[in-house]
């Protein structure tokens, strides 16, 4: 009898799923992806990517950095 394993990939911490829904927009919005005639993105405004990257920033500001102080790392660091 052969059992296939059924592996789960673990939550997404908001930090990294506001910048995969950046990058998931930026990636096929055609404003995001405007080109100028050099081949340089044309930075146009995107009303939406603004939204996300809002939104990343919020997380990112909300996301320790480092760990807590009482988890294994820390305690290291002060030995």
């Amino acid at each position: 009898m052969s059992t296939t394993a059924v592996t789960t990939d673990p939550p997404l911490r908001p930090i990294q799923a506001a910048l995969g829904q950046l990058g998931k927009h930026c990636a096929s919005c055609p404003t995001c992806m405007t080109m100028t005639e050099t081949g340089e993105n044309a930075n146009l405004p995107c009303s939406t990517a603004d939204q996300l990257y809002e939104a990343w920033l919020q997380a990112r500001r909300s996301t320790p950095l480092f760990a807590t102080s009482g988890s294994a790392r820390t305690a290291k660091l002060r030995a």
